[in-house]
């Protein structure tokens, strides 16, 4: 291809050369035939060499389709590789998510169980809440109406606290006037036995000392009664203050006739209902009402014995 090229690109014999035609045709055929040997010679070898460039690139094309089927062979067994890594891993997934499915179906169980037993709790706490209401309504009507009845009854005590000190102030006067009217009687007997003399003052102390005892006697069977009658009828507390003051308002000449007196107030302070202080009261009485019946019994006594 290169000499036929090389042939056809050769410049012609210029005009000033001088060539006979039939050398000039000899040589061109000779040369025409050099080259189309070496153009067959060249076409020969280009033909073996394109044979086996042929084979070359059949091999290679078989190997290049080897090599694909290798390839996706191998491209298939990495998809499969691939394939079966996944399918274990959603396997593991698939049973894990079961477990899990399991599990929160156990936890809904409970949860579903532990609710109806909240709604369950939830009724009963109502239930119970109306009816405490429902109490708590009962009892605040209960409280109004003690409250009513404490004060009611708080006004009555407040009364019968200031009757009893009226009906105590009114007693403490008449028996204060009753003791003064008696010891002064009791002054009057001492003076008269004191000054009189002869026979006849003798019987006649006697008769008075008679009707005088029988007089004190009454008397304290009188004053007994009603201390006896308001014990039963009262039933409060009245300080153990307020009856040592009324006591010693109501004697105060005591305090120097009786010189048990001291002792007397430590056993009022020990009283803590108005009936001790009540009762010591009466008994101071009566015994001061004794030692003068002795008095004038002894006096008797003397009397008699001086009379021959």
């Amino acid at each position: 291809i290169c000499t036929i090229t090389t042939f056809c690109t050769k410049p012609l014999p210029t005009a000033g050369e001088s060539s006979p035609p039939l050398l000039k045709f000899f040589l061109l055929f000779r040369v025409g035939t050099e080259e189309v040997q070496n153009r067959n010679e060249l076409i020969g070898a280009v033909t073996t060499r394109m044979l086996a460039v042929e084979s070359r690139e059949e091999e290679a094309q078989k190997e290049l389709s080897t090599a694909r089927q290798q390839l996706c062979g191998f491209s298939l067994q990495i998809l499969l590789l691939k394939f079966q890594e996944k399918n274990q891993s959603l396997s593991s997934t698939v049973t894990a998510l079961s477990t899990q499915v399991g599990s929160l179906q156990a936890r809904e169980e409970e949860l579903t169980s532990m609710l109806r037993l909240k709604e369950k709790d939830a009724t009963e706490a109502a239930a119970q809440i109306l009816s405490l209401s429902g109490r708590l309504r009962d009892v605040e009507a209960l409280l109004a109406e003690s409250r009513s009845q404490e004060s009611r009854l708080l006004r009555d005590v407040d009364d019968h606290k200031r009757r009893s000190k009226e009906q105590q102030a009114v007693q403490s006067s008449t028996q204060r006037e009753e003791i003064i009217r008696l010891k002064q009687e009791l002054q009057l007997l001492h003076r008269d036995v004191a000054l009189s003399e002869g026979d006849s003052w003798k019987d006649e102390l006697l008769d008075l000392c008679r009707s005088k005892q029988e007089r004190i006697m009454a008397e304290l069977h009188c004053l007994r009664c009603p201390a006896s009658g308001h014990r039963a009828a009262s039933s409060f507390l009245i300080p153990v203050s307020e009856g040592k003051f009324w006591f010693s308002s109501i004697f105060p000449a005591c305090r120097f006739c009786c010189p048990t007196l001291c002792h007397g107030q430590r056993r009022l302070k020990v009283s803590s209902t108005h009936f001790g202080w009540l009762r010591y009261c009466f008994d101071f009485i009566l015994n001061f009402l004794k030692k003068e019946v002795n008095v004038v019994q002894k006096f008797q006594l003397k009397s008699s014995i001086i009379i021959p």
